[in-house]
């Protein structure tokens, strides 16, 4: 392989420079000149680098333009433009991707200085392969990601234990000094025990199921849900909760069908989304448990007449972090998060509209394939 270079005899210096950049591993050095519209000089590396021997360069004006990636074209047509009308402008350099020789993409970094010489505008460039060393970047990012999330998964476990699970065991605690003192509370303390206990299995089972979203884990068991009869169910289950409250639960079906999906993680969803309407509808209200079916998917809905959510806040109330002030005694913030992780398990969709003090919608979709 023979460097391309410019049609004129070369000087001694000129020619030891030569053999020095032709020397140079994962460089290629290169000069254009734009009296002639053309490459004059490009280094033997150009076809070890990036597979392409110097003579293509040399038969095209626009080689480099039209192997660099299209997304990273623009800053590099704008910086030649600039290092050509921009007189107070000589270097100029950037990061981009550089397709070899089997069109595979290569992370380089280019450096181009700007030589006037007798009359002529030369552009002379440096074109290094920094692949390895971006992929040495990105493998110690994704560590760094990974080590961040495994200790943001501890001060989460800690959180909960620290502060959600405290609740209920001070009351099985309190329940147990009841029965020691009093046994004749014995039934009232163990129904307290009862409905601790359950909490925090609630509360540990959050925990799991957050930590498995977090690791994009949650296992999903596919069967066949039939939406008319499973809204029903669902409904049944909760309307003591709801008489309880003085709420009123409307089931509305416009539309049947039959899913493939895990049914237990979709009424755990329901389920959360139930319960936090529950919470934020007034004794008085209504809460309506809907499923809309057309020929792509069914679209669940749970519509409150609650306190509604402000407009800041219904970006946010999906995040992990994010909880109610107002209710953040209720529960361990976890439920919204948790559902958007079953959703997006199946392929569906989720998202909220409210208005303060005209109640909240939840809206999500499961694909019928």
């Amino acid at each position: 392989m023979v460097a391309a270079i410019r049609p004129v005899d070369s000087t001694p210096d000129e020619a030891r420079f030569r053999r020095l950049v032709d020397a140079l591993d994962h460089v290629v050095v290169w000069e254009f000149d734009d009296a002639v519209g053309q490459y004059t000089f490009v280094s033997e590396h150009s076809h070890l680098v990036f597979g392409h021997p110097c003579e293509a360069w040399v038969a095209n004006p626009r080689f480099f333009e039209e192997h660099t990636h299209p997304d990273d074209l623009p800053k590099i047509l704008e910086l030649l433009h600039k290092l050509r009308s921009d007189t107070d402008v000589n270097d100029l350099r950037l990061e981009h991707r550089f397709a070899n020789s089997d069109g595979v993409m290569i992370w380089a970094h280019t450096g181009v200085h700007r030589e006037d010489e007798h009359g002529r505008v030369l552009l002379r460039g440096v074109t290094v392969d920094i692949h390895n060393v971006k992929a040495a970047t990105e493998r110690e990012r994704q560590a760094r990601q990974a080590a961040e999330q495994a200790v943001s998964a501890r001060d989460e476990v800690l959180a909960v234990v620290t502060h959600d699970l405290r609740n209920p065991i001070n009351n099985i605690r309190m329940a147990a000094t009841l029965i020691r003192e009093h046994p004749a509370e014995t039934a009232k303390s163990l129904a307290i025990i009862e409905r601790a206990t359950f909490r925090m299995e609630a509360l540990i089972n959050d925990l799991v199921d957050a930590a498995s979203i977090r690791a994009r884990g949650l296992t999903i068991s596919r069967t066949t849900l039939d939406t008319t009869t499973f809204l029903s169910q669902l409904v049944e289950e909760f309307r003591p909760a709801f008489d309880e409250k003085s709420v009123s639960l409307v089931c509305e079906v416009r539309g049947q069908a039959s899913i493939s999906c895990d049914a237990r993680r979709i009424g755990q969803a329901i389920s959360n989304l139930l319960n936090n309407a529950l919470k934020f509808t007034d004794p008085a209200g209504r809460v309506t448990l809907a499923v809309d079916v057309d020929d792509l998917e069914a679209t669940f809905r749970v519509e409150d007449s609650g306190r509604g959510i402000a407009p800041e806040e219904c970006e946010r109330v999906f995040d992990r972090e994010w909880q109610s002030e107002e209710t953040a005694h209720l529960g361990s913030g976890m439920g919204l998060y948790i559902v958007k992780g079953i959703v997006e398990a199946h392929a569906g969709r989720i998202w909220v509209t409210s208005e303060i003090d005209h109640g909240s919608v939840f809206s999500f979709t499961l694909p019928l394939g």
